[in-house]
């Protein structure tokens, strides 16, 4: 929403927002796509294409586990025509390293997306050979994270044995970050400490791993974390368990909240109404209000319209609002 809202100002004249929509810029790493690029390709078009393709190369040179898509390129084109990204980037191509290296991984990308179910399937890593390079790493692995949404219960099982005792920050984190997607079959309440650690990124993640267990104490833990002003996490450990009485609960810790960055937070909440918590308009009204995501915001808009428990106010500044799709789909309903 900001980005949005930063892109309008500049395309009102008001340049002293140019600089503010790229200090959003950042990358994220559950997507590997740069934050608020859309609007930046938008407003400065060959400009923004190239800041894009440059942070995305470092990324790469940085990182030997960092991957990108063609997600950029794809926006550029349908803003400026099919092909034009790519002739614009591999004419800078030629004396810029780190622009050739990503239109380099870009190519590599496109030839395994079309090669599709043909293509031979990629022998699994062993899990000793990740018990390895979790041990022996000095910064985050990437990798580890798609190795944990595919590997089966029992090699999850076996990475999660690392975190019995007291290991050092950097392998909770690894650990962690491998896990943190399908999380471990079995519950284990002697690892839920690790919700309140004092790392951030070993908190986060261990929120995220235990997101998967509908349990008692999960939930106890996501209250006692929220009450803390921890939302992020909070809301990750309660998203399975919730029932129709939180709902006023939650919105009285989140208006307390000192939280700066609430997007994560947003989405936990997000993934609660889809889950089918059974709640009134509090939630997704208090999503549309607060998160700084357009998308998030259209996403409360439509489930408010779904469930026919939209405001007539909602109504009213939707059809004004910052977002094209949001505008369209409160005019449907006014139609």
């Amino acid at each position: 929403m900001r980005a949005c809202l930063l892109k309008e100002f500049i395309l009102l004249g008001h340049e002293n927002a140019r600089p503010k929509l790229y200090d959003l810029c950042r990358l994220s790493p559950d997507s590997n796509n740069i934050v608020a690029i859309s609007e930046v390709i938008e407003v400065d078009g060959e400009k923004g294409l190239l800041f894009a393709a440059r942070a995305l190369g470092e990324a790469l040179l940085a990182d030997s586990d960092f991957w990108v898509g063609d997600w950029e390129l794809w926006r550029f084109d349908d803003l400026h025509g099919p092909g034009q990204a790519k002739e614009i980037l591999a004419k800078v191509s030629s004396t810029d390293f780190v622009i050739r290296h990503y239109l380099q991984e870009v190519a590599a990308y496109e030839r395994r997306k079309s090669d599709g179910a043909s293509s031979e399937k990629k022998v699994p890593e062993p899990v000793e050979s990740v018990v390895e390079a979790i041990l022996s790493a000095t910064e985050r692995v990437s990798r580890l994270r798609r190795w944990g949404n595919e590997a089966s219960p029992e090699e999850r099982a076996q990475v999660g044995k690392l975190l019995e005792g007291e290991p050092e920050v950097g392998v909770l984190r690894n650990v962690l970050w491998c896990l943190k997607g399908k999380g471990l079959a079995d519950y284990d309440e002697t690892l839920l400490t690790l919700v309140f650690h004092e790392d951030d990124e070993v908190r986060y993640f261990a929120g995220q791993m235990f997101s998967h267990h509908v349990n008692p104490q999960v939930r106890a833990a996501g209250f006692a974390l929220l009450e803390r002003g921890d939302a992020a996490v909070a809301t990750d450990l309660l998203r399975l368990n919730v029932t129709e009485h939180d709902a006023g609960r939650i919105l009285d810790a989140l208006r307390r909240s000192k939280e700066e960055d609430n997007h994560c937070t947003v989405v936990n909440l997000l993934e609660m109404l889809e889950n089918g918590s059974p709640w009134g308009p509090a939630i997704p009204l208090y999503i549309y209000e607060h998160s700084p995501c357009m998308h998030c915001r259209e996403h409360a808009v439509e489930f408010l319209i779904k469930n026919q428990i939209c405001p007539q106010w909602v109504l009213e500044e939707a059809a004004f609002d910052g977002s094209e799709d949001i505008r369209k789909m409160v005019a449907e309903v006014k139609a």
